[in-house]
Formats: C-alpha cells, structure tokens, sequence
C-alpha cells in the first residue's frame, strides 16, 4: 500500500516536472515564483 501512494507521489512529481520544461518551450509561461513553486513540490514528491 505504502509503495503504490509513493509511485503515485513519485508520477505526480515528474507530470509536475514535465509541465515545468513543457512551459519553457510554450507560449504558456507561468510567473517566476510560480515555476520555483512547482519545482520545490515537484522535488519534495520525488525525494519523498
């Protein structure tokens, strides 16, 4: 049960991450401190 969240943690932590690098090359951008937010989650979930 533990491993399977911590998969799902993990996943959501790269679509946040893919998301992040998909921004850069779109005309979609979030703000600066949006960006480093996603980031900071994104490293949390996948250090988790």
């Amino acid at each position: 049960m533990g491993k399977s969240i911590a998969i799902e943690q993990r996943t959501l932590g790269a679509i946040l991450l893919a998301a992040l690098v998909f921004q850069y090359f779109s005309f979609f951008s979030l703000s600066t401190i949006g960006s480093i937010a996603i980031l900071v989650v994104a490293l949390i979930l996948i250090l988790k």
